[in-house]
């Protein structure tokens, strides 16, 4: 259900699903996952050495841990994404593994206290400028796209007024397809 509900969901994974190998590892290993890390509601912590040990056995550009945990959470690193499957909701992985990890895609929502306490940098879907032109070619712009405030933190911009990388579960957003695709081609 994971696999099928939450990665080839969507027509942009569906046209590509010949491009990706899912190997299923030994349920049964621990990777000391713990859910509401540090007191943080719906942040998934799990050891990602123990995680990459395991996966080597693999070839894999990214790794997907499903936790049984009956509390809701989630997170990734550059080439992990955890979730829990206890209380599922599919569009979480999408969000996660589709959105962060493969398309490499910023969040669309904002949240100040924490974005804008780390040293990053506005790029992909996120921009500083509000002539978010990036999704435009000579003043013709992709289907459904603007420029909205907030993405990551309050003063940049992003392409979609509610793309699956503000509100898990909504539509991906032509510009946000148009980068997961170009990142799927320049992966495989």
């Amino acid at each position: 259900k994971a696999i099928r509900d939450g990665i080839f969901r969507n027509e942009v994974m569906l046209s590509n699903v010949y491009r990706f190998n899912i190997y299923l590892l030994d349920p049964d290993k621990d990777f000391g996952c713990e859910p509401n890390y540090l007191g943080i509601e719906r942040a998934l912590y799990c050891d990602s050495g123990k995680i990459k040990r395991a996966v080597a056995e693999c070839p894999n550009d990214f790794a997907l841990v499903l936790v049984n945990s009956e509390r809701d959470g989630a997170s990734f690193t550059s080439d992990i994404v955890m979730s829990t499957i206890g209380d599922f909701d599919a569009s979480v992985i999408e969000h996660e593994l589709i959105g962060h990890a493969v398309g490499d895609l910023r969040d669309e929502y904002v949240d100040d206290d924490y974005y804008g306490n780390l040293n990053i940098q506005a790029e992909r879907n996120c921009y500083e400028s509000s002539g978010c032109i990036p999704w435009c070619d000579n003043d013709v712009c992709l289907d459904n796209t603007g420029c909205f405030d907030g993405c990551m933190i309050s003063n940049w911009y992003r392409p979609h007024s509610n793309s699956f990388m503000r509100s898990v579960g909504r539509e991906i957003g032509s510009y946000n397809e148009r980068l997961i695709c170009e990142r799927i081609k320049d992966l495989t």
